[in-house]
């Protein structure tokens, strides 16, 4: 027997399979972020996931390392 619960589970996610279509043809706005400094540790990791999640990325730093900057990636250096 079905319960309740399982019913409005099942109808939640036939609902969401039937707007999903809809919803990803859409085209968002691009999102940007930016990354102070951007070319030390954690900044290319940073810079790497979110171009993967459709992100503009900017990076602003004192130019120190990397001077050239990232691929792909508009570099503002601190004057």
């Amino acid at each position: 027997m079905t319960t309740r619960r399982e019913v409005l589970q099942i109808g939640a996610w036939t609902a969401a399979g039937a707007a999903a279509p809809a919803v990803l043809a859409t085209r968002a706005p691009p999102k940007t972020i930016l990354v102070l400094g951007g070319t030390g540790f954690i900044g290319p990791h940073l810079t790497q996931e979110a171009q993967r999640g459709g992100w503009e990325v900017t990076h602003f730093n004192r130019g120190k390392r990397a001077a050239g900057g990232v691929a792909g990636v508009e570099t503002k250096h601190q004057a």
